[in-house]
């Protein structure tokens, strides 16, 4: 008999010692692959899991953390709540708050979101669940930086302006984005699965804030935060193309470029390469190395070829062929679908690519306006606020016109002729630094000069009093002709 007891007492030793040892390589390997990335094989080994040890809480938070992680966040939950209704390991609690506000968030029961990442920045767990939430509680505009925010949806969005908004007219800002979503959608026949969250912000702190080059989409939760004068169509396509075909490969120059080709400009972004390429003296541009290796070039100069390739792509191999690549965007992939022509494709864009762009003849250049750097003109511009700096207006014969396209005008109008002043009445003249003096573009919509005036000079300006630019020497041939509109007043207030 004793010899039985002695049997069973170490049956069960072994029975709850081998579930122990289970459990614990279950839920180590379960971190591992979440590390990983292999959110699907969390989801069933953890299912599989959780019929042994339904109540274990580290199992159920790394399934709904998985779950999650997949897009599937009413299914994620009740996992993640039976996680969070523990209190004997508070890292897991904290997880599980911060998941919890993510899926909250996403299935728009966004009072319970906030509740949550709240409980989660206060309880302190760890410091990367920390981190992690308070990342999201940013980004979805529950913490104080937003408080004062005003919040105006549409049919497609909900739009969040800080304040006070440097946008001069929300009703036709909201208008315009709008439109592009209209333009934009049927070419990707997308079910997006709520309203656009998108944040503008007035200034380059969103990229302090965030730690980001600029605007920026978070697809997996529709949420975008730009600054006010940035393309309607960009950061919306980064929306598109991701539900597209959800979880893609994505590849810088496809990613990008497709979200430029699309960001409603009306840019010739070829062209725009073509320049920017040339004021860099980057001769020539390897379509393969850009595509394995993104970071190569500046954005300035990656994202315009990136989008003229891109429309090349779509108009030489066909919109389906390359819908079919948003999917996976690797050269790989491309070589898969597109076979032998790819090869052709990128030699003859590289050589469209280094081509020179037309050149217009212009007769005369004719400055129209002018405004202060401060003006909201030049802010809806992105135009930076130096008080000592004005734009001037010019007006072209064409729009689409770019600076390398003028030839050596106007610099080869002397600079005797090129020098400026600004006068008023019984005034000391203002000199103008034209040393600085530089043609600025924005959209290929607007043309200016920018102009500079030194520090003593700008003292000298008296406060309330009219100047106008003028030619310290006439141009004979009046090849620089300067509108009776080109007239600045410092204001009172700067005194």
């Amino acid at each position: 008999m004793k010899k039985y007891i002695l049997s069973l007492v170490l049956a069960i030793i072994i029975i709850f010692t081998g579930s122990y040892c289970l459990a614990e390589t279950s839920t180590t390997e379960l971190s591992k692959l979440l590390e990983e990335g292999r959110f699907q094989e969390i989801i069933l080994k953890a299912r599989k899991e959780l019929r042994r040890q339904p109540d274990n809480p580290e199992i159920n938070l790394r399934l709904g953390q998985a779950l999650t992680e997949r897009l599937q966040f009413t299914e994620a939950i009740p996992y993640l709540e039976k996680a969070n209704h523990q209190n004997d390991y508070l890292w897991i609690k904290g997880w599980a708050l911060d998941y919890l506000g993510r899926c909250y968030f996403a299935t728009n029961a966004l009072d319970e979101s906030r509740a949550d990442f709240k409980e989660c920045l206060e309880l302190k767990a760890t410091p990367n669940g920390l981190n992690d939430a308070t990342y999201y509680d940013n980004l979805f505009g529950f913490s104080e930086r937003f408080a004062k925010w005003s919040t105006i949806p549409s049919e497609h969005f909900i739009f969040h302006f800080e304040q006070p908004s440097k946008v001069q007219d929300t009703a036709a800002f909201i208008r315009d984005y709008e439109n592009a979503f209209t333009k934009i959608a049927p070419f990707f026949q997308a079910k997006i699965p709520r309203k656009i969250q998108y944040f503008i912000w007035n200034s380059d702190e969103l990229m302090r804030f965030f730690h980001s080059p600029g605007g920026f989409t978070n697809s997996e939760y529709c949420i975008i935060h730009a600054r006010y004068f940035q393309s309607a169509g960009h950061e919306m396509t980064q929306v598109f193309s991701y539900y597209i075909h959800p979880f893609p490969v994505r590849v810088g120059l496809i990613n990008e470029g497709v979200a430029v080709y699309f960001d409603q400009t009306g840019t010739d972004q070829l062209k725009l390469a073509r320049w920017l390429l040339a004021e860099h003296d980057v001769h020539q541009v390897s379509i393969r190395e850009l595509w394995n290796q993104w970071n190569q070039l500046p954005e300035e100069e990656s994202y315009p070829v990136a989008g003229s390739f891109v429309k090349y792509l779509m108009e030489h191999g066909g919109e389906q062929k390359f819908k079919r690549l948003l999917a996976d965007q690797s050269i790989e992939n491309a070589r898969r679908i597109y076979g032998s022509r790819l090869d052709r494709f990128i030699k003859d864009f590289e050589k469209l690519l280094s081509s020179p762009n037309e050149v217009v003849k212009i007769d005369a250049l004719k400055l129209t306006k002018a405004y202060w750097s401060n003006d909201p003109q030049m802010q809806n511009l992105g135009m930076a606020d130096d008080p000592r700096c004005f734009f001037v207006e010019l007006e072209m014969p064409r729009s689409d016109i770019l600076p390398d396209q003028l030839g050596g005008f106007p610099k080869d109008i002397p600079q005797e002729y090129r020098t400026f002043i600004l006068t008023a009445d019984g005034k000391l003249p203002i000199a103008v630094n034209t040393d600085t003096m530089k043609m600025t573009l924005n959209n290929q919509s607007y043309w200016y000069i920018q102009f500079e005036i030194s520090n003593d000079d700008f003292n000298k300006m008296e406060p309330g009093i009219e100047y106008r630019l003028a030619a310290v020497k006439a141009d004979p041939k009046n090849r620089i002709r300067i509108s009776p509109e080109v007239k600045l007043t410092r204001s009172v207030s700067e005194k």
